[in-house]
């Protein structure tokens, strides 16, 4: 199974800022990672979490290994879904094109990261779930239930506002030209 494309929930597209289209929550983790040469490039920004279960929803009618891809999925995202919310707060302080050039290449930072460790998951659970597998009626289920939770979807709606306000505030500035040319650039290609 491609856990990305199965099983990453709520994830948040560079290009729906662009395009100025959502794409459906389930939907949204399919884009290729970026190669936008990024600030100070890391990696490993994303440290999955062990999620308690009082937080996660009712897993009793899922096999061992869904259950089990769920709860690793989600040990991802709450940490991702955490850095994005802190950079958001930043984002919406910014005023100078320079800081919004670096934050915005922080955000693909993140973004890059996360697919690293979503495909680092993916070889964890390769030759253990077929890769067609689309997940049970039961999955489907727990994943809708996951993202109805409104404090999801207040989180992700505050980062992507947050994100295309920061995009739309310095579309204009010069610091922030050769970042937005290169996502014109990838844009036309991943079509």
């Amino acid at each position: 199974m491609n856990i990305r494309t199965a099983l990453v929930l709520g994830t948040i597209v560079l290009f729906a800022a662009c395009g100025g289209e959502k794409k459906p929550a389930r939907e949204q983790d399919m884009s290729p990672p970026l190669n936008i040469p990024l600030a100070k490039q890391q990696g490993g920004l994303i440290t999955p979490i062990e999620v308690p279960a009082d937080k996660l929803p009712d897993l009793s009618g899922l096999s061992d290994i869904e259950a089990e891809v769920f709860k690793r999925t989600i040990g991802l995202q709450i940490p991702y879904y955490d850095m994005l919310g802190k950079w958001a707060d930043h984002a919406n302080t910014i005023t100078q094109g320079e800081e919004a050039a670096a934050a915005l290449r922080e955000y693909l930072n993140i973004q890059n990261d996360f697919t690293k460790a979503m495909q680092r998951l993916d070889l964890e659970f390769a030759g253990k779930i077929d890769p067609n597998y689309a997940g049970s009626p039961a999955f489907e289920k727990v994943i809708d239930r996951y993202m109805d939770d409104p404090a999801l979807i207040e989180k992700t709606g505050h980062i992507m506002e947050s994100y295309i306000s920061l995009m739309q505030r310095f579309k204009d500035d010069p610091a922030c030209r050769d970042f937005f040319a290169e996502v014109e650039r990838i844009a036309r290609e991943s079509q």
